[in-house]
C-alpha cells in the first residue's frame, strides 16, 4: 500500500482525515476487486473487513506514522532556519562591525548595572538572612506607640519585660531577643572592636540553625548568673583562627571578661539581618557589663529587638492582635504608657517601615532604577534596529515582494538580537564577577557578603533578561517594518521613504526621556537632600576633631597618666588644641542625671528624653566649636571650691526658662547636698546621637565641679589645624601609638575623626544620590545617545529636503535651527510625560528624603533644563551636518 508523504505543516485534523480517506479508498478497491472476481458485494465486503483487520488499530499506527514524519520534517525545517538564520546574523554581523558594537555596549551597559544590582538587592531584599530554616514564618516585632510629646513612634526596640510578655502568646511557637553591640576584642596592640550579638538561649534553636563545629550555649547559660560562653560567627572563625576546630574550649576577653568558645556558627548565618556577626553572647550574661540600668525590671528600659515564628496555621495579624493584648495588659499599671500601643510583626527583610534602614529602603528602590536604565538600554537599541531597518528598507521590500515570509525576517532578526544580548550578558557577568565584590562592601560595608557576586540565579535572570530584551529590541522594528505596503516601498526608494521618522522611533525617545526624568529627579532629591543634611548646624565643628578614648586595664594607673598623654599629643604636628570631656559627648556617649530646678513644677517633655549632662574644661566651647549665644563660657576661676556655674543649650534654656533669661537660675544636680549651679552662659544647640533628631536639651559643668564619678572618666577632644584627611589619620594613628608607649598596659586606644562618627548617618543618601546620579548619568547618556542617531538618520534621510532649502536661500543657521528644533520637540515630549510621573511617584520617597519636599520645584525645573540642554547639544551636531549639505550634490544624488 502506498501512501503520499504527508506536508509538514498539516494539523492533526488535516492528518487524520488524510488517513481516513485512504483507509476508505483502498477498502472500497478491494471490494471492487472480488466483487469482479465473483464475489457476492455482501460476501466482497466481509471479505475486504477479514484482509485488512481491526480498522481502529491501523488507523492509530497509520495517524501516529503520520505524528511522527510531520515532527522530522518540522524538526529538520526548523534545523534549517535556524542554521540559515545564524550564517544571516553572523553575515550581518560582520558586514556593520560598528552597528554591532553599538548594540553590544548599549546592551551591556543596561545587563552590567542589572547584573551588579541584582547581587544587591538579591542580599539585601530578595533572599535575606542566610541558613534560616523556614524564614517566612519568622517576624520581627515593632511597636507603635505614642511618645511623651505626643507623636506617632514605630520603632523595634522593646523592653526585656516585653520580650518575656511575648512567649506566653500561644499564636506564637517561640520568642526570641537579639541586641546589636560593638564589642571590645583583646587587648593593648592587638585590641579590636568586634560586632557582636547578645541572644537569648532559644534564639538558635527558633530560627532553625545547626552549629558548623561545637555547640550553641543554652537557656541555662545565657541567664545573669550562667557561665560566659560564646559563638563566634564563621568568618571570624576563618579570619581570626585559621577555621581551627581547636578553637572550641578557648577564652577569649571580650569587654571586661573572659568568654568560652562553644561553638561557631554555620556558615553566613548572620542572625536576623544581613548584618556582618563576629560573636553571639548570652544576652542576659552579657548585658550586665553593656547596659545600665534597671533594664530586668522595667517597663521604659527599651533595649532589645525580639523575633518571634508563627504557630501552624496561624496569620501574623492574628498573633499580633493577640500579642498586643498581652502587652497593653504589661503598661496598664505603667505612669504615663500609651493604653492604646500595639504590637505588629513585620517580615525580617522588609524594605519599608520601621523594620527597614534607610540603606535597605534604598536597596529595594535600587531594584527598580536598575530595571529602568535596562528599558532605556533596549528602547536604545531598537531604535537602533530600527534606524537600520529604514536604511535596507529597499532590500527587505524586494525579499518581501518575492515571497519571502514576514515571520522569517522578524525571527532572523530577533535572533541577532539575542545573540548580540548575549555576548552583551557575557561581558556583563564578567564585569559583575569582577567588580562585583568591591561595589558591594563599597556601598554596603556592614553586610556580610557571600563569596561570589555571580551565582547561577543570575546567570539564569541576567540569560533570559539579555534573550527577551535583545529578541524585543530587534524584532519590534522589523515588525514594524513588515507590517508596511511594499509596493509604495519599492515605487518611492529609500531616501525618499526614509525621511518621515516613524511613530515607533519617537516613541522609543519618549521612552527613554522620561525614564531618565525619573532617575535625574531621584538623583536632584538624593542629592538635595545630602546637601540638607551635611549643611545641618551640629552645633560643633567635627571636619577637624578627633576623640581620643582609652580604656584601662586590671592595674592601677599613674595619676599623672592623662597629664602625660596629653602632653604627647599636643606635641604632634598637626595638633591645634586638646581638651578633656565627661559624660555626653555627641554621637559617641551620653549621660544624664537627676536634675530639678527651683520654682518649676513639671519638668518640660521632649522625644529624646534628657536633659543631658557634660563635664568639660574651660577651653571645651573653644576647641569644640560650640558658640555661647549668651552670658559667658567657663574660665580657670570655675574650679573646686569656687562657685558653682553651669551652662545650659539654647533649647534647654527656652523650655525650663519660656520668655526670660537663663542667666541667674538654679540647677540643681544629682544628689549633692550643697546647693545649685548658677547659670552664667547659655550654648549654641548640639545633636546628641542622630542627625535626625531634634536639639538636644544639655547643659555643661566645670569637669572640676562635676560629680566625682564623671571626674574620673572622659575622653580627650583633639583639634587638628586642617581638615585634610591625611593629616588627621596621621594624628590618629601617631595619637594610639604614643599613648601605647606611655602606658602599655591599657586595655584598649582608639583616636577617632568625629565626622567619621557621623558619617554612616549620612549613608543612606550619600547610597540614593550616588546611585541615582550615575544610573540617572547613564541614562541622559543613553537617551542622548539615542536621539543624536535617529536625529542623525533622518538628517541623511532628508538630504534632498535639505538640499532645497539650502538652494532657495535657506542659510546653515536656519538648517542648524530646523534640526534642533526637531530634536527638541521629541525630546520635549519624553520630558514631559518623565516630570508628570516623577510627580506622582514622588511622594513614594518622602520618607527617605531629608527636609527636602519630594515635589521640590528646583529639582524639577533642573531636570527638565538638563535633558533639553542634553537634547540640543545632542541635535546639534547633525543639525551643522545638514548645513554643509551641497544644493547640488544632493539634487545630483536624487
Amino acid at each position: 500500500m502506498t501512501r503520499r508523504a504527508v506536508e509538514a505543516d498539516r494539523t492533526r485534523r488535516d492528518a487524520e482525515a488524510e488517513v481516513d480517506a485512504e483507509l476508505g479508498f483502498h477498502r472500497a478497491l478491494t471490494i471492487e476487486e472480488l466483487v469482479a472476481a465473483g464475489l457476492a458485494p455482501e460476501a466482497a465486503e466481509a471479505e475486504a473487513r477479514r484482509r485488512f483487520g481491526p480498522a481502529p488499530l491501523y488507523r492509530a499506527r497509520l495517524i501516529d506514522l503520520d505524528r511522527r514524519i510531520a515532527h522530522a520534517e518540522r524538526r529538520r525545517i526548523a534545523m534549517s532556519l535556524i542554521v540559515t538564520s545564524v550564517r544571516a546574523v553572523v553575515r550581518d554581523i560582520r558586514r556593520a562591525p560598528g552597528f554591532t558594537l553599538g548594540v553590544v555596549a548599549m546592551l551591556t551597559l543596561g545587563l552590567g548595572v542589572n547584573a551588579i544590582t541584582f547581587g544587591l538587592v538579591d542580599r539585601l531584599v530578595l533572599s535575606g538572612p542566610a541558613g534560616i530554616t523556614a524564614p517566612g514564618e519568622l517576624r520581627r516585632v515593632v511597636e507603635h506607640r505614642r511618645s511623651r510629646t505626643g507623636a506617632e513612634v514605630a520603632a523595634t526596640e522593646l523592653g526585656y519585660l516585653d520580650y518575656q510578655d511575648l512567649r506566653r502568646a500561644d499564636l506564637l511557637a517561640g520568642a526570641a531577643a537579639e541586641s546589636e553591640s560593638a564589642l571590645l576584642y583583646g587587648s593593648g596592640e592587638s585590641a579590636e572592636r568586634i560586632q557582636g550579638l547578645l541572644v537569648t538561649g532559644n534564639y538558635f534553636p527558633l530560627l532553625g540553625v545547626t552549629p558548623a563545629l561545637g555547640r550553641f550555649f543554652s537557656d541555662d547559660e545565657s541567664a545573669r548568673e550562667g557561665a560566659r560562653v560564646a559563638v563566634l560567627g564563621y568568618a571570624f572563625w576563618q579570619s581570626r583562627f585559621g577555621g581551627d576546630p581547636a578553637v572550641l574550649g578557648q577564652s577569649l576577653l571580650i569587654e571586661t571578661h573572659r568568654y568560652t568558645v562553644v561553638g561557631v556558627a554555620p556558615r553566613y548565618f548572620t542572625g536576623s539581618s544581613v548584618a556582618r556577626r563576629d560573636v553571639f553572647l548570652p544576652l542576659e550574661a552579657a548585658s550586665d557589663e553593656q547596659v545600665e540600668g534597671p533594664w530586668r525590671t522595667s517597663r521604659n528600659f527599651r533595649w532589645i529587638g525580639a523575633i518571634v515564628r508563627l504557630a501552624p496555621g496561624a496569620s501574623a495579624a492574628a498573633a499580633a492582635d493577640q500579642a498586643t493584648t498581652i502587652h497593653r495588659q504589661g503598661y496598664a499599671d505603667v505612669p504615663g504608657a500609651d493604653a492604646q500601643s500595639r504590637l505588629e510583626f513585620a517580615p525580617l527583610n522588609a524594605v519599608s517601615g520601621a523594620t527597614a534602614s534607610g540603606e535597605m529602603s534604598v536597596a529595594g528602590l535600587v531594584g527598580g532604577v536598575a530595571l529602568l536604565v535596562l528599558v532605556i538600554a533596549v528602547a536604545n537599541t531598537a531604535n537602533l534596529f530600527l534606524a537600520r531597518a529604514l536604511r535596507r528598507r529597499d532590500a527587505i521590500a524586494l525579499r518581501l515582494a518575492l515571497g519571502g515570509a514576514r515571520s522569517r525576517l522578524i525571527a532572523e532578526q530577533a535572533g541577532e538580537g539575542a545573540l548580540l544580548a548575549l555576548i552583551g550578558a557575557g561581558v556583563a557577568v564578567g564585569v559583575a564577577w569582577l567588580g562585583g565584590p568591591a561595589v558591594q562592601r563599597l556601598l554596603f560595608p556592614q553586610v556580610a557578603w557571600l563569596d561570589s557576586a555571580v551565582d547561577v540565579r543570575l546567570l539564569v535572570v541576567l540569560g533570559l533578561a539579555a534573550v527577551a530584551g535583545g529578541a524585543i529590541a530587534a524584532a519590534l522594528p522589523m515588525w514594524q517594518a513588515g507590517r508596511a505596503d511594499v509596493a509604495a516601498w519599492l515605487k518611492t526608494g529609500v531616501q525618499r521613504g526614509a525621511a518621515s521618522r516613524t511613530r515607533t522611533q519617537v516613541a522609543m525617545l519618549v521612552v527613554q526621556g522620561a525614564l531618565s526624568v525619573l532617575l535625574l529627579v531621584g538623583a536632584g532629591l538624593f542629592m538635595r537632600s545630602l546637601a540638607r543634611a551635611q549643611s545641618i548646624d551640629l552645633g560643633l565643628d567635627t571636619d577637624r576633631l578627633l576623640v581620643l578614648s582609652v580604656l584601662r586595664g586590671p592595674e592601677p594607673a599613674s595619676p599623672d597618666l592623662n597629664d602625660r598623654i596629653r602632653a604627647a599629643v599636643e606635641r604632634i604636628p598637626g595638633v591645634e588644641a586638646t581638651t578633656r570631656i565627661a559624660g555626653t559627648l555627641s554621637f559617641v556617649s551620653s549621660w544624664a542625671e537627676t536634675t530639678h530646678v527651683p520654682g518649676l513644677a513639671e519638668r518640660p517633655r521632649v522625644d529624646d528624653g534628657g536633659p543631658y549632662l557634660s563635664a568639660v574644661e574651660p577651653n571645651y566651647f573653644t576647641v569644640a566649636g560650640t558658640s555661647i549665644v549668651e552670658g559667658r563660657a567657663f574660665t580657670d576661676a570655675d574650679r573646686q571650691g569656687a562657685p558653682r556655674v553651669a551652662v545650659v543649650s539654647r533649647r534647654m534654656a527656652q523650655l525650663y526658662w519660656p520668655g526670660a533669661s537663663a542667666l541667674g537660675r538654679c540647677i540643681e544636680v544629682g544628689d549633692q547636698p550643697d546647693g545649685c549651679y548658677t547659670v552664667v552662659g547659655v550654648a549654641n544647640d548640639t545633636r546628641r546621637q542622630a542627625l535626625v533628631e531634634g536639639d538636644t536639651l544639655r547643659y555643661y559643668l566645670p569637669l572640676d565641679q562635676a560629680p566625682a564619678d564623671l571626674r574620673r572618666g572622659g575622653r580627650l577632644l583633639i583639634r587638628a589645624t586642617d581638615a585634610d584627611l591625611d593629616t588627621l589619620g596621621r594624628i590618629a594613628e601617631t595619637t594610639r601609638r604614643e599613648t601605647l608607649a606611655i602606658a602599655p598596659t591599657l586595655r584598649y586606644v582608639a583616636a577617632r575623626n568625629l565626622d567619621d562618627v557621623v558619617a554612616p548617618q549620612l549613608r543612606a543618601w550619600r547610597l540614593g544620590a550616588g546611585l541615582f546620579g550615575v544610573f540617572g548619568l547613564l541614562a541622559l547618556v543613553v537617551a542622548s545617545l539615542g536621539l543624536y542617531a535617529v536625529v542623525l538618520f533622518n538628517v541623511e534621510g532628508r538630504r534632498r529636503e535639505m538640499g532645497l532649502r539650502a538652494a532657495l536661500g535657506a542659510t546653515a543657521g536656519s538648517l542648524l535651527g530646523l534640526v534642533v528644533r526637531d530634536g527638541l520637540r521629541a525630546a520635549a515630549g519624553g520630558v514631559a510625560l518623565g516630570l508628570a510621573i516623577a510627580w506622582i511617584a514622588a511622594p513614594a520617597v518622602a520618607s527617605l528624603l531629608f527636609q527636602i519636599p519630594p515635589r521640590d520645584p528646583a529639582v524639577f525645573a533642573g531636570v527638565a533644563a538638563s535633558l533639553l540642554g542634553a537634547a540640543a547639544l545632542a541635535s546639534a551636531i547633525p543639525g551643522l551636518r545638514a548645513g554643509r549639505v551641497e544644493p547640488s550634490r544632493a539634487l545630483r544624488d536624487e
